[in-house]
């Protein structure tokens, strides 16, 4: 294992950190042991190690933090937003995912007068049995 010198060296360096050490000296060992590997300057050994990992870690693309942020305010559809929903549906079949569910649910949030004004989709029969909506089924 390395001596404190050479981990002040690699952290200097090569930028790691407690936290890097503390995982990638484990590493090195179970690397080395794995491999068989003979040194005859362990210590060498081990900050080409570093120098590796910082190369990998460089090589790295820069995580994309704006991805994984959720929106600051939700999405609120205007009747406007509505309509080119409910026009999109009427002509394609397919419903805005950021609309919320789609009119063939008992859940859809978008207004029935404008849900209403909208033809169905084409080459779709839409049978109401007690409540149930059953989607599908081909017109004879």
């Amino acid at each position: 294992m390395p001596d404190d010198q050479t981990c002040a060296k690699v952290k200097a360096d090569f930028g790691m950190t407690d936290d890097d050490l503390r995982t990638e000296v484990p590493a090195f060992h179970a690397l080395n042991v794995q491999n068989g590997v003979l040194s005859k300057d362990w210590t060498a050994t081990f900050y080409l190690f570093c120098k590796r990992w910082k190369e990998h870690r460089d090589k790295q693309p820069a995580p994309r933090l704006e991805l994984s942020k959720a929106p600051s305010t939700p999405f609120a559809p205007t009747d406007a937003d509505w309509e080119k929903a409910a026009a999109f549906y009427a002509k394609t079949g397919r419903w805005m995912r950021d609309h919320g569910p789609d009119p063939m649910s008992p859940a859809c949030r978008c207004p029935k007068d404008i849900h209403e004004s909208q033809p169905p989709p084409p080459d779709e029969v839409i049978l109401v049995l007690d409540q149930l909506y059953i989607l599908g089924v081909a017109a004879d």
